[in-house]
């Protein structure tokens, strides 16, 4: 009997349920309330650390090579920005070192499959969590709810009303831009119309109208284009699931764009918005319509070209472009930060770093049958979030560096070939 197929005690469902509410915190609170978080991070590492001693977790050869990477990534560039006399280095010595060693045993933690179901349940809350919160948020700033405290937490939940469009700012938006795909691809995946998806499909529809409410362009964009990465990446799944998920995806589409050109001609008959409008606000997403991307883009590659083998070290930033008084070395574009930070060379290890997690995903899904429909769910969700981290620091926090490590969680748990087993999905 495998590690994966051993059921859990009493004292291990206590130590996951803890795991799941720091998960459904971490992306319901990004950035915030940390005092609440840390009983649950606590009992969790307690019960990583007996499933560790007692054997029970393991880990593969590529999670313990991945991490000593990692952790010598972080070393090696924060010593450099430390001999600079960077400011900002012990903040990337803290996000490069010391919470990838948090994570490890974290990591470890997930080692059955019940535990990683369970983590999948919690992620579907906070889903539905996060997108209640927004939604009345949204109908609170138009005055159709009163204020009440829960819409006054630590979450920067603020609407920005401008002209022709209103804009939602609260932190753990950014959460759904890995929540959204996640569950788009599980219910597309689903071969059959039973509770648990009729749950989900409930589910995901308050997430797209939260998304849609967010007024926040990149979030419309990675979310429109889920579907068309999962039909790419749909050979590493069994033929009858790429079949199904090409033939969902094609009539998710068509139903999208009649549901949209109807709205558009709605709107456009009964109020005074304009097509033309919205399509330049859209665009505007890519062209960079205010210009503070492409001057942060310009600034760090004109100081990287100045070092660009190693880079300045991290805690660095650039005099021109400061984003932050207090944080100067904080930038939104960080793909372009850690290439000025850590140079060609420290860029290609962080790429590689986070390149591995997604083979290993793909692997996972190739070689586990109609369990592999959840690991290609998360692949999908994975590589969505990397792709809006090029234009927004989510890698540069705690809570949303968990995308990276419960990618790696799952390929440390489902990367070895097994017989085959139920497809990965949150039950009831």
């Amino acid at each position: 009997m495998s590690q994966h197929e051993f059921s859990l005690s009493r004292l291990e469902r206590v130590c996951a349920h803890c795991g799941g509410v720091l998960v459904f915190l971490m992306m319901y609170t990004p950035r915030a309330n940390v005092e609440a978080k840390l009983p649950f991070l606590a009992i969790a590492l307690a019960g990583a650390a007996a499933a560790i001693v007692s054997g029970r977790a393991r880990a593969s050869r590529f999670l313990l090579a991945w991490f000593w990477v990692c952790v010598a990534f972080g070393v090696v560039w924060s010593s450099i920005g430390f001999f600079n006399d960077n400011p900002g280095v012990g903040d990337y010595f803290r996000l490069h070192v010391l919470w990838p060693l948090l994570y490890l045993p974290l990591v470890l933690g997930v080692y059955n499959e019940q535990i990683l179901a369970l983590l999948l349940r919690y992620l579907l809350a906070a889903m539905v969590a996060i997108a209640l919160f927004n939604i009345a948020v949204f109908l609170n700033a138009i005055d159709w709810i009163p204020s009440n405290p829960l819409l006054e937490l630590e979450m920067g939940a603020r609407v920005g009303v401008h002209e022709g469009y209103a804009q939602i700012t609260s932190h753990n938006i950014g959460s759904l831009i890995f929540l959204v795909p996640l569950f788009m691809m599980v219910y597309l995946l689903a071969d059959e119309s039973t509770g648990q998806n009729r749950l989900i499909a409930f589910a995901l529809l308050l997430g797209l109208v939260a998304v849609l409410l967010s007024g926040r362009r990149a979030l419309w964009l990675l979310v429109a284009v889920t579907p068309l990465v999962g039909v790419a990446l749909s050979a590493a799944l069994p033929r009858s699931d790429a079949r199904r998920l090409r033939r969902k995806v094609a009539v998710v589409l068509a139903l999208g764009a009649v549901t949209l050109f109807g709205v558009a001609l709605f709107l456009a008959k009964t109020t005074d918005w304009e097509p033309a409008g919205f399509a330049e606000r859209l665009t505007g997403v890519i062209s960079d319509d205010e210009g503070v991307r492409a001057d942060q883009a310009r600034a760090l590659l004109r100081h990287w070209v100045e070092v660009p083998l190693l880079g300045s070290g991290f805690g660095a930033g650039v005099p021109e472009v400061v984003r932050d008084d207090e944080r100067p070395w904080i930038y939104e574009l960080y793909y372009h930060l850690i290439l000025f930070n850590t140079g060609l060379v420290g860029f290609t290890v962080y790429a590689t770093l986070l390149a591995a997690v997604s083979i290993q995903l793909w692997r996972a899904v190739s070689t586990r049958s109609r369990r592999g429909s959840g690991c290609f769910a998360i692949l999908v969700a994975y590589i969505i979030f990397l792709m809006a981290a090029a234009t927004n620091p989510y890698l540069g926090s705690f809570d949303f560096m968990f995308v990276i490590f419960f990618g790696l969680a799952v390929a440390n748990c489902f990367g070895e070939p097994r017989p085959s087993r139920p497809a990965l999905a949150p039950a009831h």
